[in-house]
């Protein structure tokens, strides 16, 4: 039975109302981001077809060191102006002001090598806050609380030279946050952390995906998907500039045949066949 006008009407508007919440989650989308770097030993590409970052989520970045991981995210965060495509951040432009300096205000870019600071860890991130337009008790609250949450409160006075990389790194995510980013942007973050100091700043980042308040969107970058697995919602391999997989975590290889693993032990070849003989496998290679 054909619809009444009304009825077109209504369901006219009930998807359009759909497509507004659905983009209203959306922070970043980037479609046809290039590249082109030429220089005298070679020439390298990146080239991104389409990339969709939302509020909530943590996306993975990964891939081998010269692969265009950081400058992806350089270009994402506005530090490096890319050669072709379009970047629209639709959940930043929501107050009348639309301009890219509204825009920066609301994303926190933690490169993978930190600048040296002067003076001690708190003044640093006082006057943080300060650019951002953070004044007086406001100031005090906003340092004290992300002192507390990082676990960096007994370290506020402290100096470059007296504190280690993770807490280094640590300090570097408390300065984005102390401006209440919305988009977080960290290039490598886990690279010189220990296994228990990367399984806290883990956390840290799902707590602040997850925050039912002010949920951020994440975006990091990592070498080996083991390290961020454990929290991440969406991954991303590329490869020579080229994005070779970008989707659901959870969807990750379910379309694959087989799987290949590596075990490390002490047997021979014939000692593993035989523990492994109720396993379908393909076959065994012994390395070393």
């Amino acid at each position: 039975m054909p619809q009444t006008p009304l009825e077109k009407i209504k369901a006219s508007q009930k998807k359009q109302k759909q497509s507004n919440i659905e983009s209203s989650n959306v922070v970043a989308n980037i479609r046809n981001i290039t590249k082109k770097y030429s220089g005298k030993l070679t020439d390298f590409q990146l080239s991104v077809s389409e990339l969709e970052l939302k509020f909530g989520e943590i996306t993975s970045l990964v891939g081998e060191n010269g692969n265009g991981k950081t400058t992806l995210l350089k270009i994402i965060a506005g530090e490096l102006n890319q050669t072709s495509g379009i970047i629209k951040y639709p959940g930043l432009t929501k107050s009348k002001d639309k301009s890219w300096y509204k825009i920066k205000q609301q994303i926190g870019y933690v490169p993978q090598e930190l600048p040296q600071w002067t003076g001690t860890l708190v003044d640093n991130l006082h006057f943080a806050a300060a650019i951002h337009g953070i004044r007086r008790e406001e100031n005090e609250d906003e340092v004290d609380f992300i002192l507390w949450r990082l676990g960096l409160d007994k370290y506020r006075n402290a100096t470059w030279n007296e504190i280690s990389g993770g807490f280094k790194m640590r300090f570097a995510l408390a300065k984005a946050l102390v401006c209440n980013p919305r988009f977080l942007i960290l290039d490598e973050p886990l690279a010189n952390l220990d296994v228990n100091t990367q399984l806290l700043f883990l956390q840290d980042l799902r707590y602040l995906a997850n925050s039912l308040a002010h949920p951020k969107t994440i975006l990091l970058t990592s070498q080996h998907l083991y390290e961020v697995e454990s929290i991440t919602d969406n991954i991303i391999f590329i490869k020579e500039g080229a994005v070779i997989y970008n989707g659901n975590f959870q969807d990750f290889g379910t379309d694959r045949e087989e799987n290949t693993f590596e075990l490390s032990c002490n047997l021979s070849k014939n000692e593993l066949m035989d523990l492994l003989e109720e396993i379908s496998y393909t076959q065994i290679e012994m390395v070393g």
